[in-house]
């Protein structure tokens, strides 16, 4: 015979619904949280995925300046979502709007000038723009008086798809460094064969400390001019070919 102080069986609980609850916690993580989290994940992962997650998390991917002052990605790390170049600069382009004129830094793979005029207008504060192939359909006179427009810029890197042996080409160095008068670090690279002949003065750079040229054919005047108006350089990396560098050592 049961006592009838016995314990009654335990009712079978209901499992919680672990979705609604969820989603809800996330949706409303305070903003200065979630602009840290961004800021880990980085551009690339923000545009690709985080923004989508919610309308909270988009409404800070969008509103936030401070996640887009470092705009750049590597294409082969979304391969999936990434269809070529001109995918990349639409992304960019989005990413530039979102840092409402506070992007400072700017990575690329490819772009051609008019992508650059882009760039330019919409990031008017770059202090680093790194640009892993410039296909340069205009001349390198428009290509200055584009980078004019970036007065605060302080590293420059531009890999150029081919230069030609027309005279304005021979100024490349020249009037790059005309037009950024407070860089710190300037490389530039020549992706065809032969090289570029680089003959021309540089003005005063007073705050260079950095400057690598690849594929371009140094004479023993234009070293010299570096040399003499750069009085902060600590690295100087020069790659032309064997009678180029010949060349540079008879002439000084």
């Amino acid at each position: 015979m049961l006592s009838s102080s016995a314990t009654p069986p335990c009712k079978r609980m209901k499992p919680a619904s672990p979705d609604s609850t969820a989603e809800a916690d996330w949706a409303e993580l305070p903003w200065d949280i979630l602009v840290t989290v961004f800021l880990n994940l980085g551009p690339g992962k923000v545009m690709l995925g985080a923004d989508a997650v919610c309308r909270a998390w988009r409404r800070v991917a969008v509103e936030e300046p401070a996640l887009w002052r470092r705009v750049g990605w590597h294409a082969v790390d979304h391969p999936q979502r990434i269809a070529g170049f001109g995918e990349e600069m639409k992304m960019a382009e989005i990413a530039m709007e979102r840092a409402a004129g506070q992007c400072e830094a700017f990575w690329v793979s490819s772009c051609d000038y008019s992508d650059l005029c882009s760039v330019v207008e919409r990031a008017p504060s770059l202090k680093s723009l790194d640009i892993q192939r410039f296909t340069n359909d205009s001349t390198i006179a428009n290509l200055s008086l584009v980078l004019k427009e970036l007065p605060l810029l302080e590293n420059l890197q531009i890999y150029f798809r081919y230069l030609s042996k027309r005279h304005d080409d021979l100024n490349l160095l020249q009037s790059v460094c005309r037009a950024c008068p407070h860089l710190k670090a300037l490389m530039l690279r020549n992706g065809q064969f032969p090289t570029v002949l680089i003959d021309r003065e540089i003005p005063w750079m007073q705050e260079l400390r950095t400057l690598e040229l690849h594929g371009c054919d140094l004479s023993g005047k234009s070293l010299k001019t570096i040399l003499d108006n750069c009085p902060l350089l600590e690295s100087l990396h020069i790659t032309v070919e064997y009678y180029g560098l010949l060349r540079l050592i008879i002439e000084n």
